[in-house]
């Protein structure tokens, strides 16, 4: 979910200082993160979540998400073929999904401002993730002939067994792919590559940070961030989550309005600026990179939770949201309970 094109020079050049610091202090043990994936929960309930940093960046929760441990890393010592792509070793963006008794880490790996850019597959043996990654190179890349980005991936797995990644930012907006679900790679021959959301016909504007779910009355559920993200530009973020409904995997996704996504159209759902009465903090800026888990977390019953970042105004800092995920009369998600974060530990 990093933003990487089509910003002013100094701006890049502050994102790409404020990424490099960032990174070798997490690995000191320094509290900061981003682009949170899906949560992962293994067969103890222990959540964990993994992040933009040098080697993959990874926490844990034993307590359901209201408290993480401290950062490590993925790969402490990483492939060296990710020098072609990598900024100091920083991957971008992962998401993870667990395929029967295996756990599939994807991750994007660029520099700033360019599509050579790949999306990358490291493979847990163990579904407690007890076992090494295991590099298994590269799911698919972009160089700039191509006018999509391949970053940012996001994973789903239909109920007939079909794995299917949503990725990009910026340029020709998100695209779909077909995996393998045995081997987590592109299929081959490789299928059709499916467009999914732009914004429109203005290339500089974001539609990144792509998620897909499973509609609970069918069909399915596209979201998306549009604008700038908390990590980069703070109280002036300008993230906010849209989201569109397609019967088909494929699309098109349309906004309640039926405008199609493709075409600009996007149905709010997490405003660039919000209030949470309930909530610590209560403001909460620039929210994004939506995932969504069911479980239990709180003792209540399982039920859908969506997890993303977002820039709490009182302190200043990028953290994790937790909160519930209802769906309303008219069959849209609404934002529901907030699970706190004890403490609201920067993320």
């Amino acid at each position: 979910m990093m933003v990487q094109m089509k910003k002013k020079a100094g701006v890049i050049f502050v994102w790409a200082g404020l990424l490099l610091a960032d990174a070798g202090a997490q690995l000191a043990g320094a509290d900061r993160a981003f682009d949170p994936s899906t949560i992962y929960r293994t067969g103890d309930g222990t959540l964990r979540v993994f992040c933009t940093g040098r080697g993959i960046l990874q926490r844990t929760s034993a307590d359901g998400g209201k408290s993480w441990g401290s950062i490590e890393s993925v790969f402490t010592a990483p492939p060296e073929w990710w020098s072609k792509y990598a900024f100091k070793d920083a991957a971008w963006a992962p998401d993870v999904i667990r395929l029967g008794d295996r756990v599939f880490l994807y991750y994007s790996l660029s520099t700033l401002g360019s599509r050579n850019s790949c999306i990358a597959l490291a493979v847990n043996e163990t579904a407690d993730l007890s076992g090494p990654w295991i590099d298994k190179g590269i799911v698919i890349s972009t160089t700039t002939k191509d006018n999509y980005n391949a970053i940012d991936p996001a994973l789903i797995q239909e109920p007939d067994g079909r794995l299917w990644m949503a990725f990009g930012s910026y340029w020709s907006g998100i695209k779909l792919i077909e995996l393998d679900a045995e081997t987590g790679l592109r299929k081959r021959p490789a299928g059709s590559r499916y467009d999914l959301a732009s914004r429109g016909s203005n290339t500089n504007r974001s539609c990144e940070a792509a998620a897909l779910m499973a509609h609970p009355d069918g069909g399915y559920l596209l979201f998306v961030n549009w604008g700038t993200p908390p990590h980069g530009d703070g109280s002036n973020s300008t993230y906010e989550v849209r989201m569109g409904r397609a019967m088909k995997i494929t699309g098109p996704y349309r906004d309640a309005s039926g405008k199609s996504l493709l075409e600009g159209g996007g149905q709010p759902f997490l405003d660039k600026d919000r209030i949470l009465p309930q909530a610590d903090p209560q403001r909460r800026i620039g929210s994004g990179h939506i995932g969504v888990i069911h479980a239990d977390l709180d003792g209540s019953g399982a039920r859908d939770w969506m997890s993303y970042f977002y820039y709490a105004a009182a302190d200043g800092a990028v953290k994790l949201g937790l909160q519930q995920m209802n769906f309303g009369p008219d069959g849209w998600p609404v934002e529901g309970a907030v699970r706190e974060v004890s403490p609201c530990t920067p993320w």
